[in-house]
């Protein structure tokens, strides 16, 4: 056999590969929609500074400024479709009107899917959540995210969002070196709030 043809059919076998994983996480995702998924363990509203701060493997924070009121921002994050903006994803959406602690937030990808619970909320300034429930448990432990408002002196609204995960198998990997990596990804998936304004 030439090498070229041992080379196709190498490639040929990573496609199928490839495609193989795409749709189990199509078919996990659509699963979790339906109200399925794998367990995750939730991180609760007097513990989410601890495990930003020390638990989480990977964190990444970043910060947007919208010309715009805190009241205007904070309907745009309180509204279903929030990165919707974003490639194969529909959007976070809430079930049903509740918003409060305690309510549930879908969020809703072609790829991967999860459900949130509200753990904290202090109307137009501060929103937390942490994950429940998630279509590759395989990767992820606990995942919290909190999403803080901020007036500014010119009548804008700075909105600062950090996510944490803490992966299942995080002493294989350094997490934390692809924060960097994951911060620009994070700030333009943030600034597509606008299009909510």
């Amino acid at each position: 056999m030439t090498p070229w043809i041992i080379a196709a059919a190498i490639l040929f076998v990573l496609g199928l590969a490839g495609v193989a994983v795409l749709i189990g996480l199509r078919r996990s995702a659509k699963t979790t929609l339906a109200g399925g998924g794998s367990s995750l363990t939730p991180v609760r509203a007097d513990k989410l500074q601890r495990f930003v701060e020390s638990k989480a493997g990977f964190v990444v924070t970043t910060a947007h400024t919208f010309d715009a009121s805190p009241e205007r921002v904070w309907a745009a994050l309180d509204t279903n479709g929030f990165f919707s903006w974003l490639p194969l994803i529909n959007g976070m959406r809430y079930p049903d009107q509740d918003r409060g602690v305690g309510a549930t937030r879908v969020f809703d990808g072609f790829l991967v899917a999860g459900a949130e619970q509200v753990v904290a909320r202090e109307e137009g300034h501060r929103l937390a959540l942490t994950a429940t429930t998630s279509s590759v448990p395989f990767a992820v432990k606990s995942i919290a995210e909190q999403y803080v408002l901020s007036p500014t002196d010119s009548g804008a609204t700075t909105l600062t969002w950090t996510l944490a995960v803490q992966p299942r198998l995080g002493w294989l990997l350094p997490y934390r070196l692809f924060a960097p990596l994951a911060r620009p990804f994070a700030r333009w998936s943030l600034r597509g709030l606008a299009s909510r304004l």
